[in-house]
């Protein structure tokens, strides 16, 4: 074998060290030492085993390659230097060419499948399955067409001067594969990431090929400095591998640091897991696995606890057992009850408990109606700190801030999901996600089924006119939340692919026009609720709107500010209905957005605040506006409309009504849950929860805690949850009673 041939293994190992490297330094939330040995012990076999495998490909072909060269040169020079040679010359690039078409073909099929469909099937399983089918038929198709394609590329290549078919051919096939890969690039956006992480690959790659030409000098077949290499190469790629396997869980920081933000390491790390996974529970003892029962597929960190057996099934530090009121068997730490106040800790500093007894419509405007009517206008993807009121400096939301000026402005409103297709129905039943009774609720877009009680039922069993006015593609009537609704008006939509670059705001706020138009001649009072979807990526330019850049977060503003301004039609509209002073107006978002503040450039993936704090804004006619700083949950939105129209409550609702704050009464105290349930765009569980100024996050899959002070570091850029651990403690023990009972804890 020659000496390149020998030194791949060692060129691919120093390749994946720079990977590796350049990973550690653009992870946006550290991890430290124990991330860049985890990455390390990740990158590094995988690079000299993919080193192994292309020197075994090539051994055997480096014996061709001295006499591979001049066969091609000569091939060359005689196709365009002897004119007799013309027809072999055109066979031969016919068959080039027909060759390529023929290869091209199952990719190029499978391809335009995914695009197509396959990419918008909810579960993962049956794309697959789609593909395998189509790449199967079309490698069998492309087999028996080879021979018509290349008879096909023969005459094609006529067009050539004779004497440069086949060197036409080579610079076709040359060209398709060089735009193929370009298009490549754009697609999946790897342009981006080479830039966010600046050059430390190509640096490190181009080290790695230096590496292999060095040893490629020296003609020594067992030369000493190849082979001393070698072996250095694989007890760094072992040590490093063995070594992480054991520092990594004993680092949650690392680990969230991993999962979050080096995108090749998550995915070598999930391929590691299912490596060491012996009892095919999906979770693995070593690396970020936290299975703490390794051979017992009953016990895992999603496992349900079961109290007193004796097994701590869901490996979160002992055997719940509350009937002995020691919390956790095996554990000094608190139990599983609410934890006492401490000094200085923010923790049940408030009032807990139920509020005071007192008429539930006290405060209320003299004369306010006994059934108001409510507009409710949803904005999606709206972060709570990028709208005017709140102190945002770009001029996005004009309309919006001047509502805001009358309304009640509740500055800490807390979506208890993190996407549309759970906080949603969460916010209509008044209930946690995970309390919600679903159709299939493993799908991406789950519909909710009939037994889910939603507001706007029992609006509708009080004698309201309910009318929904949309366009877009989940606010179809199967979705199972348009009950109640006497009209849902979602003509217009489109599919999930083109919802994405569709502009509906002027149609949807035509549409609400005319609803409102329409209910001017009603006796009963009614509710209208519209959503507008802009500020949801893809981001689209439009004409008259604000432009504040070219960069994501440019673009998404001035989406905000093209959704803002037919806002504002629908609010003129209420106005010149005549209907606006015994109308109730609620304004709020399904959830916020991510600009990699934690790692992530989307939303549905973490529970951060970028994501879960959202604008709320509520008009009661005769009220004063009001700042409200207490926090609150968009689960609180079905029991105030429910409170404010005199009706029954919710069934089994988990929120309780802001109607006390909106008029200035005191009240009790709310903790904010929230929780990511797993889907197949993002198969992870997480659950946070808020307590006064302190947030705890829990990511279920991986076991790991993160804790931060809101009060000092709102923008949670250091987890206290080791360095804080009387406050950990308190806040841990809050989230095991959540994961055990099913019910997360209300009030602190």
């Amino acid at each position: 074998m020659r000496p390149w041939v020998r030194a791949l293994p060692v060129a691919g190992t120093i390749a994946a060290i720079g990977l590796a490297v350049a990973e550690w330094t653009v992870a946006p939330r550290g991890g430290g030492a124990v991330l860049g040995l985890a990455l390390l012990g990740l990158f590094a076999p995988a690079g000299l085993l993919a080193g192994g495998v292309v020197a075994a490909a090539l051994g055997g072909a480096a014996r061709m390659l001295p006499e591979l060269g001049p066969n091609l040169v000569a091939l060359w020079r005689r196709t365009g230097a002897h004119p007799p040679d013309i027809e072999a010359d055109r066979r031969a690039a016919g068959w080039v060419l027909g060759a390529a078409a023929a290869l091209t073909l199952p990719g190029a099929a499978v391809a335009v499948v995914h695009l197509a469909v396959s990419q918008y099937f909810a579960v993962q399983a049956f794309a697959a399955m789609l593909l395998g089918l189509v790449a199967v038929v079309a490698g069998a198709s492309a087999v028996a067409a080879a021979p018509a394609l290349a008879f096909a590329a023969r005459e094609a290549v006529r067009l050539f001067p004779p004497g440069w078919a086949l060197r036409g051919a080579l610079g076709l096939l040359g060209a398709g594969v060089a735009a193929a890969a370009a298009l490549l690039v754009a697609r999946v956006g790897l342009g981006a990431r080479i830039l966010a992480a600046p050059g430390e690959g190509l640096a490190f790659a181009a080290l790695a090929g230096a590496l292999a030409w060095a040893l490629g000098r020296s003609r020594a077949q067992g030369g000493r400095a190849g082979t001393a290499l070698l072996a250095a190469a694989a007890a760094l790629a072992l040590g490093a591998h063995v070594g992480a396997a054991y520092a990594l869980p004993r680092a949650p920081g690392a680990r969230l640091a991993l999962t979050g933000g080096a995108p090749a390491g998550a995915k070598l790390l999930a391929l590691t897991n299912r490596l060491y996974d012996r009892d095919g529970d999906g979770y693995a003892s070593l690396w970020l696995g936290g299975d703490c029962g390794e051979g017992n597929p009953a016990v895992h960190p999603g496992a349900s606890e079961v109290a007193c057996n004796g097994v701590d099934e869901n490996c979160m530090g002992g055997d719940l057992c509350k009937a002995e009121g020691a919390g956790r068997a095996g554990t000094a730490g608190p139990g599983t009850g609410t934890p006492s106040a401490g000094p200085g800790t923010g923790l049940g500093s408030a009032p807990a408990g139920p509020a005071p007894a007192v008429d539930a419509r006290a405060g209320l405007p003299a004369g306010f109606p006994a059934h108001p009517n409510f507009l409710l206008v949803t904005i999606d993807t709206l972060r709570a700190d990028h709208v005017g009121y709140a102190g945002y400096a770009r001029p996005t939301t004009p309309r919006i801030d001047a509502f805001a000026a009358s309304a009640a402005r509740f500055m800490r409103a807390y979506a208890q999901a993190p996407n549309t297709p759970r906080s949603f129905p969460s916010f209509l039943c008044g209930r946690m996600p995970g309390g919600i009774a679903w159709q299939e609720g493993a799908l991406n877009f789950p519909a909710v089924l009939p037994e889910n009680q939603t507001v706007f039922e029992v609006l509708a069993a009080a004698g309201y006119y309910n009318t929904g006015a949309f366009q877009h593609y989940y606010f179809t009537r199967d979705r199972g939340f348009a009950k109640g609704f006497a009209a849902w008006d979602d003509e217009g939509a489109l599919d999930l692919k083109d919802s994405n670059t569709d502009s509906p705001a002027p149609s949807v706020a035509a549409k609400v026009t005319r609803a409102l138009e329409s209910l001017r001649g009603r006796r009963e009072p009614w509710v209208v609720w519209t959503h507008f979807f802009e500020p949801h990526g893809k981001y689209m330019d439009h004409d008259g709107s604000p432009s504040f850049g070219t960069s994501w977060l440019d673009k998404y503003d001035g989406e905000i500010a093209y959704a803002d301004r037919y806002v504002g039609t629908v609010l003129d509209a209420l106005e010149k209905s005549g209907l606006a002073g015994n109308t109730v107006v609620v304004l709020f978002s399904d959830h916020g957005e991510g600009f990699l503040e934690h790692g992530f450039s989307f939303h549905g993936q973490s529970l951060y605040e970028e994501v879960l704090r959202v604008p709320l804004l509520v008009r009661v006619p005769g009220l004063a506006a009001r700042a409200v700083d207490e926090p609150v949950r968009l689960i609180d939105v079905a029991p105030t409309l429910l409170e404010l129209a005199s009706t029954p409550p919710l069934d089994r609702a988990q929120g309780r009504s802001l109607v006390p704050l909106l008029v200035g009464r005191p009240d009790a105290a709310r903790t904010v849950p929230a929780e990511m349930l797993p889907a197949p765009a993002w198969p992870h569980a997480a659950k946070a929860l808020i307590v006064g100024g302190w947030k705890v996050i829990h990511h279920v899959d991986e076991g790991a805690w993160e804790l931060y002070d809101l009060g000092t570091d709102p923008g949670e850029k250091t987890n206290v949850f080791d360095a804080r651990p009387a406050e950990a403690a308190k806040m841990r023990a809050l989230m095991e009673d959540w994961l055990e009972t099913g019910e997360p804890p209300l009030v602190p």
